[in-house]
């Protein structure tokens, strides 16, 4: 089994309302990636990661399940959780094992309860949130209308990083607000570059305009330099879009459809580059034998801190135990104390 560095390394769950796309976009991550041949759907129960009997039947993830994604040597560990309210205990348990959410939210349907239930839970362990707007290629998508639900569902932070290039049917790629570029997929899941589009120009440096004046908003030393000179350096920008996300302080908007694979190649480059690695992560608080709270940063020589998110039952192996490693090393011949 191949070992990697814990900065090669990020733990990333995907929360939303039922319905939004999640098990879907996994799989895509999953397809792009190259880690399986052909992408399984929801509807023919063919999913990675909706393996469960009652999933397939139903159509619903009921469960939260885990998959490893490897792009560009970094190792993604990807977390799905339910969707809707019957089983917000495992969105509940998931959220504290990770160090970012992807917000799915459909196109189609707006934001929903469960996407703000969702997005209250990551605010609460402080996490950076991306939203990836989904089914974009679908009939009655409209990216602008779910734009401004987001914005008055969650605030500024909100700042869209990507617009769609085409509508419905005719959606066929991403302009990226940040390089000022486009991504066009003609066939298949990997992008072209191209230039914006006439058609989007106007509409993308607007946009451009007010994801520059978002990234000053998050920084005071950024504010002072935008207030002065009326914009920012390219490097300036991308330094601060990064730092403002990390910080929780922007929620940047990805675009995309998972069913055609249409944006997840940028939304898997966008993990690696801009979220955080384990080595990122703020200490965290851990209960010692003697009942006292101590707070543990990361260190991989220092004393074990593990947290159990998930314990599966297996009619052939038995039980199995998902559980996240915030520091120290868990070796096969190894002890560790149950502080629950």
């Amino acid at each position: 089994m191949k070992s990697y560095d814990a900065k090669d390394i990020r733990n990333v769950l995907l929360v939303g309302h039922g319905g939004a796309g999640k098990t879907t976009l996994l799989e895509a991550m999953l397809f792009t990636s190259g880690a399986i041949t052909r992408m399984g759907t929801v509807e023919g129960a063919t999913t990675v990661s909706d393996h469960d009997p009652d999933e397939q039947r139903k159509g619903i993830s009921v469960s939260l399940s885990m998959a490893p994604v490897e792009w560009k040597g970094v190792k993604i560990n990807v977390l799905d959780a339910p969707g809707y309210a019957d089983f917000v205990a495992d969105l509940r348990s998931a959220v504290r094992a990770v160090d970012a959410v992807i917000v799915v939210v459909s196109a189609v349907d707006g934001v929903e309860v469960q996407t703000e239930a969702a997005w209250e839970l990551a605010v609460e362990q402080g996490l950076p949130r991306a939203i990836f707007v989904n089914k974009l290629d679908r009939e009655r998508a409209e990216f602008q209308a779910t734009l401004d639900q987001l914005v008055s569902a969650f605030g500024t932070q909100v700042a869209p990083f990507e617009l769609p290039i085409g509508a419905e049917r005719g959606f066929r790629g991403v302009a990226d607000l940040l390089h000022e570029k486009a991504d066009l997929y003609p066939d298949g899941p990997q992008a072209e570059e191209s230039e914006w589009p006439e058609e989007i120009h106007a509409i993308a440096d607007l946009a451009r305009e007010k994801l520059i004046e978002a990234v000053a908003e998050s920084d005071d030393g950024l504010i002072e330099e935008y207030l002065e000179q009326g914009t920012l350096p390219e490097e300036h920008i991308v330094r601060g879009a990064k730092e403002g996300f990390t910080r929780a302080r922007l929620a940047p908007v990805i675009v995309g459809s998972a069913a055609s694979a249409i944006g997840i190649d940028r939304l898997l480059d966008f993990i690696v580059e801009e979220f955080p690695s384990p080595v990122d992560r703020a200490p965290v608080e851990a209960t010692g034998k003697d009942g006292t709270v101590v707070e543990r940063a990361f260190d991989p020589n220092g004393p074990t801190t593990a947290f159990v998110f998930k314990t599966l039952s297996d009619p052939f192996v038995g039980h199995i135990t998902m559980f996240r490693v915030f520091t120290g090393t868990v070796r096969p011949d190894g002890a560790l104390f149950n502080a629950t």
